[in-house]
């Protein structure tokens, strides 16, 4: 029974929750602000505000006289749809419908969805708008293709070497992408600019090696310059590049890790992400003539769950802001029905998808970042008691699937080492020392696809498109995946089955299949278009072979590994995002990452922060 006062704090906290008040998408309805200064920008608390305030503060700069800045700041409601960029006039965005997985574009002020599409990629790219706005450059089946904003329709643009599209340069001429360092022989990264109208491409090499992720390369608004961020024994650099090849200015001053610069619209600042210590915030840097001028200073503080999305012209800035329950969990479940028997407990707090479980089912293996460098953390499943880490320091390049060695006691990961070996790596469990086990150049592009069988001997992995199976101590790999004739194989994210008799892969463009270890067998669990359900990259196989387990945006699912629809695990809580779906050893947990609980995504746009000319 409630008491007077439960029913009173109950009223109190649902006038003040900005979870509580629904408006309609589109329409703006909430109003902050904050006060700028050259050194510092103190923001107002998003949450638990029911007024709008509004403030102006003087400001010095340099010699000149004193500069009025008035920040403001609003959220807009989008419903159910994960924002990932927004058209140059500030007027759309684009995103996916977290409900069925549709890629949409959403007029900001009507909250009208001008286009609503199904694309048959299994993650979510980076969606880079034409100047003009009526064209959407984005990586899909290996390739950079457009899509009409008009019509919906794709067209291939570009296909031959790896390139991941970063932007597109207000004059139009260029798309600007990346190159992984794997791909190539000195491991270094590569810039690459594709010429819109020939598909010339015009190099340029970086000094950051393995995956190119971390680079974020962005146009000036005048198309003459690229800002990029590297980092070099453990000190960030921010690249400023001019197109032409003529000029390379490096800024270092900057006492922490540098992420996502961004230009402002007028091309008089880069704001990008920093870290210091313990402290995230949004940082600015003045910028001359192409080069960083003067002392970056905080433009806004607090962000570690703040995501940049994309700065229009109109000078707004569009973010959004990860659910507070954003972590590892683990959902208790029985493993002959598949379904739920509790809610789900966090083991880890925020970080990346990535993780394994020990064979024991005692300790959970979370990569991330380890003193500012890539690593291993490991925590007790029980407690979430973080138990010892180590970084992966002897490492250029790594991959984000593998297994872990019960025999070793090591964990297995595909990669290249500091010393040029290409291939499979065993990480000492306590002290994170590789052992270079298998050489496989080949392989060394795809192979964050492996997985490794409970014998600690058969891997799968990916060549060429193909799914391969061989045994690491005598590597000869046998492709058991197959395609039509003239069909280009694109298959991913094998996993070998709990006995090692099956491999469940994806076929990125038509359903998740599984196929005997020797090939002699394959069977298909979900087509796409006939079961309505498209199965994302993240899956695993249940302990006793009877599931594999699935993901979709924000729900979870099973499909029976000898045949019949898939259907969904009924979860006591609702979730926002989730990802990298682990089954324990013994079968009593599934773990997977959730972007928060009992929250639809946060977006926000603000504007007027930076201090006036």
């Amino acid at each position: 029974m409630l008491t007077n006062r439960t029913i009173l704090q109950r009223r109190i906290e649902d006038i003040f929750s900005i979870q509580n008040t629904n408006p309609k998408p589109g329409r703006i309805w909430l109003f902050t602000t904050f006060l700028a200064t050259a050194c510092a920008a103190m923001s107002l608390s998003f949450s638990q505000i029911s007024t709008a305030k509004a403030e102006t503060a003087e400001e010095k700069s340099d010699s000149k006289q004193t500069v009025r800045a008035m920040a403001k700041t609003w959220q807009i409601d989008f419903g159910h749809l994960w924002i990932n960029s927004s058209s140059p006039d500030g007027k759309y965005v684009a995103g996916h419908n977290l409900d069925d997985g549709k890629f949409v574009i959403v007029n900001i002020d009507t909250g009208e969805q001008v286009l609503a599409t199904q694309l048959d990629f299994i993650w979510s790219p980076d969606y880079v708008w034409s100047p003009d706005g009526k064209r959407i450059a984005f990586n899909y089946r290996d390739s950079i293709s457009f899509l009409s904003i008009d019509t919906g329709k794709i067209e291939e643009f570009y296909s031959g070497r790896k390139l991941w599209v970063d932007d597109w340069s207000p004059d139009g001429r260029f798309l600007l992408c990346k190159e992984d360092g794997q791909e190539l022989s000195d491991n270094r990264n590569t810039i690459v600019l594709v010429s819109t109208h020939t598909k010339k491409l015009k190099e340029f090499r970086t000094d950051k090696f393995g995956d190119s992720e971390g680079l974020y390369p962005r146009f000036s608004p005048d198309s003459t310059i690229f800002v990029y961020s590297t980092k070099d024994k453990g000190q960030s650099i921010l690249h400023f590049q001019s197109v032409d090849g003529s000029k390379h200015v490096q800024y270092e001053d900057f006492k922490g890790v540098i992420e996502k610069p961004l230009w402002s619209p007028d091309g008089l600042y880069v704001i990008f992400k920093g870290s210091c210590g313990k402290s995230v915030d949004i940082w600015g840097l003045k910028v001359k003539n192409g080069e960083p001028i003067g002392i970056p200073f905080v433009v806004k503080p607090t962000t570690e769950h703040m995501h940049i999305i994309s700065w229009s012209k109109n000078g707004k800035l569009l973010y959004s802001l990860e659910g507070v329950y954003d972590g590892i969990y683990v959902l208790p479940v029985d493993m002959n029905t598949g379904q739920a028997t509790n809610e789900p407990r966090m083991v880890v707090r925020g970080g990346s998808p990535l993780h394994l479980w020990s064979p024991d089912g005692k300790q959970i293996a979370h990569r991330e970042y380890v003193s500012g460098e890539p690593g291993f953390l490991f925590y007790s499943v029980e407690n979430g008691r973080l138990l010892h880490e180590f970084p992966l320091s002897k490492m250029t390049y790594y991959g984000v699937g593998g297994g872990w060695l019960s025999d070793r006691n090591a964990l297995l990961y595909g990669g290249k080492d500091t010393d040029g070996n290409a291939g499979f790596f065993a990480f000492d469990i306590l002290t994170g020392e590789p052992t270079f086990l298998v050489s496989d150049p080949k392989a060394q592009s795809q192979m964050f696809t492996l997985s490794c069988a409970r014998d600690n001997k058969t891997v799968a992995c990916i060549h060429d498109g193909h799914v391969v199976v061989g045994n690491i101590d005598d590597w000869k790999p046998v492709q058991i995946s197959k395609v039509k004739d003239g069909e280009k194989p694109s298959f991913g994210m094998p996993k070998i089955s709990p006995d090692g008799k099956w491999v469940a892969y994806n076929k990125y463009a038509s359903g998740l299949l599984i196929t005997s270890i020797d090939g002699s067998e394959t069977r298909e669990l979900i087509n796409f278009e006939r079961d309505g359900v498209r199965a994302g990259q993240y899956y695993d196989w249940s302990p006793n072979g009877q599931f594999i387990v699935f993901t979709t945006v924000k729900k979870l699912w099973l499909v029976a590994t000898k045949g019949g629809e898939p259907f969904e695990i009924s979860l006591p809580v609702e979730i926002s995002r989730i990802f990298e779906p682990k089954w324990s050893p013994d079968g009593k947990y599934i773990s997977f990452k959730a972007g928060g609980l009992s929250k639809d995504p946060q977006h926000w746009v603000m504007e007027n922060f930076l201090p006036k000319e």
